[in-house]
């Protein structure tokens, strides 16, 4: 894995800010913290399959979910 660097973007840094914002809190919100890495995998998969398929959509008709659409 290498890093790069983007060029600074406002309105793109914004949205990883945002999502980031909303991953910690979502991890501080669970009940059970975890103390491995193992741990903490399962809990970032758990969020990004509620975050990218179950969660309602604003811009799906009737805010549905895009694991239904």
């Amino acid at each position: 894995m290498t890093q790069k660097n983007g060029h600074p973007h406002p309105q793109t840094q914004g949205k990883v800010e945002r999502f980031q914002q909303t991953l910690k809190k979502w991890l501080r919100a669970q009940p059970e913290q975890p103390t491995t890495l193992a741990e903490l995998q399962h809990l970032i998969d758990r969020f990004r399959n509620d975050y990218s398929a179950n969660r309602p959509h604003r811009t799906l008709p009737h805010r549905a979910t895009p694991a239904a659409r």
